[in-house]
């Protein structure tokens, strides 16, 4: 009887489903969970997109009398509340997924009962502390905006915030921040100490992406850039993060792209 050759496939193989078609891959905790926090995220932010308009997030002031004014319009037209709940949206669907590299380091490194919870909880102290900066961070926005508002140059403060992420990228500071991002401890301990510590893990995982990502969000934010360049940084950040070494002229060049198209949008925009 004729033997296969090495180059051959059985039939049995040929018809084997891919891993992400039968669910095997999104079984895996530390992929399924910020997956499934991304979607949600992206879901909730579309539909509050379509429902209203368009979001809060990226309500750009017109020109006005002054900077009291300007922020008085802001918040009239885009609510605090809207604002937060949306940045926490925004949070789940852009930033849940940056932490994939980590948290499926920190899966292969735990006893298979405690991958679960301790990935979860890394994931949630993660993206406690986006959720946590949005305040500050959107107090920012409506104050540059209001700036660029009173001086009837929106689109030149938010070209100016653009250029200082884009600086940032070659930062040693935030070069270092890459590095650390590769840096996942190894749990020891009782099944407490070591879901506490995936806990504390994921906060410090999710400062180390502030440090990394906040500038390019606070910028995007300022130019009121919609969901499709959100999508686009999104990729481009984890992009990044999947990058053994830091390269800050890629990083650079890539961020550029998107962050001067939203300024070109409001540059030119009527």
């Amino acid at each position: 009887m004729a033997m296969a050759g090495a180059g051959t496939t059985a039939p049995n193989d040929a018809l084997r489903p891919p891993a992400f078609i039968n669910g095997a891959a999104l079984a895996n905790p530390a992929l399924g969970g910020p997956l499934t926090v991304s979607v949600l995220g992206w879901t909730v932010l579309v539909a509050w997109s379509l429902a209203a308009g368009g979001l809060a997030l990226c309500t750009t002031p017109g020109p006005s009398a002054g900077f009291m004014t300007s922020v008085r319009e802001q918040l009239y037209l885009a609510p605090p509340a809207r604002q937060i709940a949306e940045w926490g949206a925004m949070a789940m669907a852009m930033m849940a997924p940056l932490a994939l590299p980590a948290l499926v380091q920190l899966s292969a490194r735990c006893y298979r009962p405690l991958r679960l919870p301790a990935v979860l909880m890394a994931l949630a102290g993660f993206l406690v502390v986006w959720c946590g900066i949005g305040l500050p961070a959107l107090a920012l926005t409506v104050a540059a905006r209001a700036v660029g508002s009173a001086f009837d140059a929106v689109g030149t403060v938010a070209l100016l915030a653009a250029m200082a992420a884009l600086l940032w990228c070659r930062s040693r500071v935030r070069i270092r921040a890459q590095r650390r991002c590769h840096v996942v401890p190894a749990p020891a301990g009782s099944a407490a100490r070591i879901i506490g510590g995936s806990g504390l893990y994921g906060l410090r995982l999710g400062l180390t992406c502030t440090v990394i990502c906040g500038p390019a969000m606070l910028a995007l934010s300022v130019a009121g850039a919609g969901l499709p360049l959100m999508l686009a940084l999104t990729h481009i950040l984890l992009a990044e993060r999947l990058m053994p070494s830091p390269r800050p002229g890629h990083s650079a060049l890539a961020l550029g792209v998107v962050l001067l198209t939203a300024c070109a949008g409001v540059l030119l925009a009527p």
